[in-house]
């Protein structure tokens, strides 16, 4: 998108809530997205996956990418 819009969350938001409903906002268009608990989640689908079922669970080189990243945003 660059300078044609804007991307930002609701006042006070992050971009899932635990208890209440949470916007994203892209220009004009408003996006609502129903509350989760992330951490539940996740971990229901590491067990579904112990348990040899389908499951969601993201390779180990996706949560190293992840760390390093945050460590640049961290150390600039």
């Amino acid at each position: 998108m660059g300078s044609t819009a804007a991307m930002r969350t609701g006042d006070g938001e992050a971009f899932t809530l635990w208890k209440q409903d949470a916007t994203l906002m892209i220009g004009d268009t408003v996006e609502t997205f129903a509350p989760d608990d992330a951490f539940a989640l996740m971990v229901q689908d590491v067990s579904a996956a112990i348990r040899g079922e389908s499951a969601e669970v993201f390779p180990t080189s996706s949560s190293l990418r992840v760390a390093e990243i945050l460590d640049s945003i961290r150390t600039t």
